[in-house]
């Protein structure tokens, strides 16, 4: 048996039970190391509040939770190195982990493995947050929350992997940030949250980023460096913002798919590069708004017009020579128009005959205000401004809004320029940066059906709470597409 044995547990349904002091009824161990070593695959595992100073390694097949704590008292603390090597998978919840002058996870081997941590926090003080060594490793974070503490730290460092997934996760950097790199594999971020971290990628590695926020302005940092073979680069429906830095640079030999993106950069050239870009609706949303990328495939960007003359799709050649400015299709151009005339008109463009027509496509500017859920008071505003793209029944909004004073009370609400669909139990979600007068906190919007706001909360299975609206300097950066 191992060391660090206290009792039988008669606490629940785990049979494992870890208390750090060893004196609360139904502990089985002290330590998270001497419980791993009488686990099965299959079993599960309690950890009592408590500050755990260890490093173990991890075996597969274990559901491991952090039991929360009472009041005052901040749950599972873990300090230290965890190892992973064995093929399989284990699931961790609601623990924090901080390192202890060395990397906080660190994944080799050669097999399968998927282990998932959910609801768990990364504190980098003294060394890098994850290290992984292994092509078939394909971990999965789920609303985690990664925070550098100290300058120069890296969330990860990969040498080669699957594909890591983070989803819902808040990433905080410091003014001297790290660089998060990966050489081999895929790191694919959805709904998450970014500030002062540098990405970077090289030889086979990739990087894509879905509904993702991205602010390094304070920092002045480019957000993404593509360099090696990597063809699968993608940012869709991202925010970039970079300061006086580019927000993109494309190396050589890489290709990167940019699409839905608001870069917000007053550097001439916020998207820049040796390589290749295949883009479409970009918006430049401050001074900088050039594309500087050697090899460039567009489709739109939203700061200015496409002219398409005499263009040949499948044999169908487009021409604009309609007085109403129409775009006309030749005779074997049925298809993208409407049942009487071989044309693209006020009607909108149909790609079947006109059993389906898009007709809208809107791009326009809104005064957002925010008030307050309970009371909505009145604010002063230092600045604010907001942006839209609608196509069809789908809207993309971007807000940026500074007050000094507010007056009302309640859940922070910011409106939108349209009144979202009013279909049951349909929720959007979009990325936010919150400045409470001292740290950028990186957070998620939400909208309800059958409402023209968008409302702030942390990042939570279960929406999270509500940021409450304040009186004092406040800062509000907020991107979000939801249905109309």
């Amino acid at each position: 048996m191992a060391s660090g044995r206290v009792s039988t547990n008669n606490y629940g349904p785990s049979d494992f039970i870890v208390d750090g002091d060893g004196l609360q009824a139904g502990a089985t161990h002290t330590t998270i190391t001497a419980a791993l070593a009488d686990m099965s695959s299959g079993d599960s595992l309690y950890i009592r509040p408590g500050i755990y100073t260890e490093d173990f390694t991890l075996p597969v097949g274990l559901n491991i939770t952090g039991l929360p704590g009472s009041q005052g008292n901040a749950g599972v603390l873990i300090v230290g190195k965890v190892t992973q090597t064995a093929t399989g998978n284990s699931t961790l919840s609601n623990i924090r982990f901080q390192t202890n002058s060395d990397v906080i996870l660190d994944i080799g081997g050669s097999g399968t493995i998927q282990t998932s941590f959910r609801n768990c926090a990364f504190f980098l003080t003294n060394g890098d947050g994850i290290n992984i060594n292994n092509s078939n490793a394909s971990p999965a974070f789920s609303e985690c929350r990664f925070q550098q503490a100290a300058t120069n730290l890296d969330f990860y460092n990969i040498t080669s992997c699957g594909t890591v997934s983070f989803n819902y996760c808040a990433f905080t950097g410091t003014a001297t940030a790290g660089v998060s790199d990966i050489a081999a594999g895929t790191i694919r971020m959805r709904y998450c949250s970014s500030s002062l971290q540098r990405y970077t990628t090289q030889t086979t590695g990739n990087f894509k980023a879905q509904r993702s926020f991205f602010d390094n302005d304070t920092g002045n940092l480019v957000v993404l460096t593509t360099a090696g073979t990597g063809a699968n680069h993608e940012l869709l429906d991202c925010t970039l913002l970079s300061g006086t830095a580019a927000a993109l640079s494309i190396g050589s030999g890489t290709t990167c798919r940019v699409g839905y993106a608001t870069v917000r950069s007053t550097n001439s050239n916020p998207v820049t590069g040796a390589g290749t870009l295949t883009y479409g609706m970009i918006n430049f949303s401050d001074s900088g708004n050039g594309i500087d990328v050697t090899t460039q495939n567009p489709g739109s960007i939203e700061t200015g017009l496409v002219t398409v003359d005499n263009l040949t799709l499948n044999g169908n050649t487009l021409a604009s020579t309609d007085t109403d400015g129409d775009i006309v299709l030749s005779a074997n151009g049925a298809g993208i128009v409407d049942s009487t005339a071989q044309d693209i008109h006020a009607e909108g463009i149909s790609f079947d005959t006109g059993t389906n027509v898009l007709d809208i496509y809107e791009e326009g500017t809104f005064t957002p205000t925010v008030f307050g859920s309970s009371t909505a008071g009145a604010a002063t505003y230092t600045f604010r401004e907001g942006s839209y793209t609608r196509i069809g029944n789908t809207v993309r909004a971007t807000v940026n809004i500074q007050i000094s004073a507010h007056t009302g009370s309640g859940t922070a609400r910011i409106d939108l320029p349209f009144t979202s669909a009013n279909t049951t139990n349909k929720r959007h979600q979009g990325s936010a940066v919150y400045y409470d007068g001292t740290n950028y906190n990186p957070l998620i919007c939400t909208n309800t059906p059958n409402t023209a706001y968008a409302q702030i909360q942390t990042v939570n299975v279960s929406y999270g709470a509500g940021i409450t609206i304040a009186s004092a300097i406040r800062l509000y950066l907020i991107t979000i597409v939801y249905q109309v």
